[in-house]
């Protein structure tokens, strides 16, 4: 899960890790209809070293990163879902199999 900084909209989105570790990875928010850049291991829209994704970004940002699988999903709280109101966490999924990841943000 995730909150759109554009509009607010919290929603989740499934990818596959091989598409994260490897690929090009958008997400289409289904509130304003941007799309956001999740990983760019190929250097479409970034130049760096090793690829870009959302995790190395938000670290560097200084805001945590909680990765959701599907070992861990049934820990996610009314807060995790619902959000708390601010902007400050991201959860991006990068589960351990090619079955498709859930990407989740607070």
């Amino acid at each position: 899960m995730y909150t759109c900084k554009v509009c607010e909209t919290r929603s989740a989105k499934r990818f596959s890790e091989q598409a994260y570790r490897n690929g090009v990875v958008m997400v289409r928010c289904p509130g304003c209809d941007n799309l956001h850049l999740i990983a760019d291991r190929l250097g479409f829209f970034e130049d760096e070293e090793g690829g870009w994704d959302i995790e190395k970004f938000m670290d560097r940002m200084g805001d945590k990163v909680q990765a959701i699988n599907d070992d861990n999903i049934l820990e996610l709280t009314l807060t995790d879902v619902a959000g708390n109101g601010t902007n400050d966490e991201e959860t991006v999924g990068n589960g351990r199999s090619d079955n498709g990841n859930e990407l989740s943000g607070k």
